[in-house]
């Protein structure tokens, strides 16, 4: 499983390291996918997962540059957070964690937590479709 881990990273990538050392420590296929949206030279692409870096060109990330956020979609089946699968949480069951709970008002659309670099967005009948990951400045 591939865990999301507030201000260290996801899994094995973590924050601070080289499009390099990503891509040795994560060797998988590099993809685009329709969800992902446009102007993204600033990332490296995998299956349900976009690691976003500080600094680019129009090619991508640049040699030293920095790993600094992930966006990643449940529809990646090998993600988790606290130890549970990402696709099982749902707006309640974020809302109930302790860390958590104050983020936002119960009708917002999705739940940020700046201090941690964290956010969920949400699909219409409440669970996680979307999770962001990055690391505060």
């Amino acid at each position: 499983m591939l865990e999301l881990q507030p201000l260290r990273g996801l899994g094995p990538l973590l924050f601070d390291m080289t499009p390099a050392q990503v891509r040795a420590a994560f060797p998988e296929p590099e993809m685009y996918e329709e969800w992902m949206g446009g102007n993204l030279n600033d990332s490296i692409l995998f299956r349900g997962l976009i690691c976003g870096f500080d600094k680019c060109d129009a090619s991508g990330p640049l040699p030293r540059s920095k790993l600094r956020e992930f966006r990643v979609s449940v529809a990646r089946s090998d993600l988790s957070f606290e130890g549970r699968p990402l696709r099982e949480w749902n707006k309640g069951t974020l809302s109930a964690l302790p860390a958590l709970a104050d983020a936002q008002p119960a009708g917002a659309p999705s739940i940020s937590i700046r201090e941690l670099g964290l956010a969920f967005d949400f699909d219409e009948g409440g669970h996680v479709a979307f999770a962001e990951l990055w690391r505060p400045e």
